[in-house]
């Protein structure tokens, strides 16, 4: 991965990432990848090295306002201000067009990216996401409360209900066997790596 880039905007820096593999077939679109309700670039994980190699494309990913080494503006977050900031990234990486892939809130910003910025997406891909509007099944709301919760949290990477924010986002039986009770405190460090701060969740 590229050192960490900062793309500078009125309503707050947003951190950025490239990575680029040893061969990149010519012609082919960067990715883009946009995460969900707190997550940032470094909960991808491995994925950017793993897709970027075998696809041989540079994949870029970024930290939302509000999470990790983005800033943490006061207020509400649109998604189109989030867009907004997607559309800068690709700016700031001298991308003209790219593959944009987007889970959950990310998903709906990848969306309104294709629909504000066509010219810039050359294809969509939309992960266990909704596209709103009122044929959409909504969110449910243990889970809403959830996030509630744990957002008005002085310090949100401290908090318990880390852990029950983290199991919503696996299969039931996950946590049924001893291999996947030890890959969940993997899951765990890894996702407390990346900076939470009350204000940037609410």
């Amino acid at each position: 991965m590229s050192p960490i880039r900062t793309l500078c905007r009125a309503g707050g820096d947003i951190a950025w990432q490239r990575f680029t593999p040893k061969h990149v077939k010519p012609g082919t679109a960067p990715l883009l990848l946009i995460h969900g309700f707190a997550c940032g670039k470094e909960d991808w994980g491995a994925v950017p090295r793993i897709v970027g190699t075998k696809a041989q494309r540079e994949v870029i990913s970024f930290d939302n306002r509000g999470i990790g080494h983005s800033t943490h503006p006061s207020g509400s977050y649109s998604v189109e201000q989030m867009t907004n900031d997607a559309c800068g990234v690709l700016h700031a990486a001298g991308v003209d067009k790219a593959c944009v892939l987007g889970i959950s809130l990310g998903g709906m910003i990848a969306q309104k990216l294709a629909l504000d910025h066509p010219e810039r997406v050359c294809s969509l891909i939309i992960g266990c996401s909704s596209h709103g509007g009122r044929e959409a099944t909504p969110l449910p709301a243990a889970f809403l409360e959830l996030c509630q919760s744990w957002a008005a949290h002085a310090e949100p990477n401290e908090s318990t209900l880390i852990s029950d924010f983290m199991k919503l986002m696996l299969p039931a039986a996950f946590l049924d066997t001893p291999a996947g009770q030890k890959l969940f405190v993997k899951f765990e460090q890894a996702f407390l790596s990346t900076r939470r701060t009350s204000s940037g969740l609410q």
